[in-house]
This record gives C-alpha cells, structure tokens and sequence, in this order.
C-alpha cells in the first residue's frame, strides 16, 4: 500500500494554513517520502502517527524533517455499566456549549498541539474549544456527559460510539475540581448508558502522568502506544528540514 496525503480541512482552517494526514504506506523508502512531500503547499503542516515499536519508520520520519511532538497511548478496559448514581453528572443541553467550550479552552496542556513548540498555545486552547463545541454544532460526537459543581459546568466526556466499543474522545475536568471524582462520575455515567459497548476506550499522552494514573485507577490497561510527528513547512524551509 502507498503512502498518501489526505486534507484535514477543519485543522487547515484554525491553523491558516493547509494541513495534511500522512498515511504510510507498507513499504516505504526516503526517495518516496521526499517526492510526497515536494509540494504540500507553501506554508503547510503535515502530521503522522507511527506505532512506537516501528523504530525504522520513526528513523526514515526524522531524517525527512518530521519533528515528535507527542508519545500517544490507547487504553481499555471492559465496560461493567453500572453507575455510580451521582448527581452531579447529566447529559449535556445546547445551554452548556460556552460552558463547556471554555472547560476545554483552560484544561488542556498536553496535546500534541500544546506540545508543539511551532503552534502558539492560545491557538492550542482555541483548538480544544472547537472541538469540543462542534458536538453542540452536530459535526463530532455521539454523546456528551457533563459534571456540574457549585451550580456551574465544571467538566465533560465527549464520546464517540464504534462497534462493540465507546470511546473517550475528549475528557476535562477544571482544575480548582480535580480529585472530586468528577471524571470517574462522567465515565461511570457514560458507560452505563451504552450497555451494549463491551469496551470503554480511551487515548492520553505518555506526558500527562496524572491522567494516566487516573485511566490506570479506573481498571484501563494500555493497549497500544504511538508516536505523533509533525513536519511544518513554509517557503523558507524545505520539507527535508534544511534551508
């Protein structure tokens, strides 16, 4: 299978520039790296994920100019769906979506984004916020769980339904909140509700050690790790990383 190119219109346009989903191919080799990439725009980001074990790839990525930019870490664990019969913990109404758009605004420093040296952090948060408010406009998400304290939205679990598995696609809890059990509650909550979901899934960063131990206390055991590489390219820079 050859490697390909693949737009991410919704990135390319907070970014202000074209961005592009590395697919890698079975068989690759530095000369058709370099010719994928000879002309992914002027100013472009493309990005990729490789399996952590795959150190040949991550090699032929660095010489190429990619830079890692986050070690991503999948993990699951059987859904038992009992709640936990808090009260603190609903689905979400339209009336929460600035709510919880800046939960997801002021919550988040470990993406590969935040990661980024080359990604301002303000368009880092303002990258959350949208996407956790594009469940409210209909375009991501099949479900979302939020967590209210002191009478006001202090968390939320965005979810994603596939097959026989519910998926943590986005996860906050502010931080004045954090250790109340708050995301315990949304995830209880969350799988309850989705009895049919033998699996709960999520994704972390190998950097966010307090989610991880968190994941880990709630009976997740990781599954997968992979590395996340970004290669920015402007008119000064060629895509091999020298000027």
């Amino acid at each position: 299978m050859p490697c390909r190119l693949f737009p991410d219109v919704w990135l390319g346009e907070r970014l202000g520039k074209k961005v592009w989903r590395l697919e890698l191919g079975t068989e690759l080799a530095a000369p058709d790296l370099h010719e994928l990439l000879a002309d992914p725009g002027p100013e472009a980001l493309v990005y990729c994920k490789v399996a952590a074990h795959d150190m040949g790839l991550v090699h032929l990525l660095e010489q190429t100019g990619f830079r890692l930019v986050d070690a991503s870490l999948t993990l699951e664990r059987s859904n038992d769906a009992e709640a936990n019969g808090s009260e603190a913990v609903r689905w979400a109404v339209a009336a929460d979506c600035g709510p919880v758009m800046e939960t997801a605004r002021a919550n988040f420093s470990f993406s590969r984004f935040h990661q980024d040296p080359l990604i301002p952090g303000k368009i880092a948060d303002d990258l959350k916020a949208e996407w956790a408010g594009n469940f409210f406009r209909g375009r991501r998400g099949d479900a979302m769980v939020v967590a209210e304290q002191h009478g006001r939205v202090a968390g939320f679990l965005q979810l994603l339904q596939s097959s026989k598995a519910l998926v943590i696609d986005l996860l906050a809890v502010d931080r004045q909140a954090r250790g109340s059990g708050l995301a315990e509650a949304m995830i209880r909550f969350a799988g309850s509700h989705f009895p049919l979901c033998d699996v709960l899934r999520v994704g972390t960063q190998a950097a966010n050690i307090p989610a991880a131990r968190l994941y880990e206390k709630l009976g997740f055991r990781l599954r997968q790790a992979h590395y996340v590489f970004h290669l920015h390219i402007s008119e000064n820079l060629t895509p091999c990383g020298r000027r």
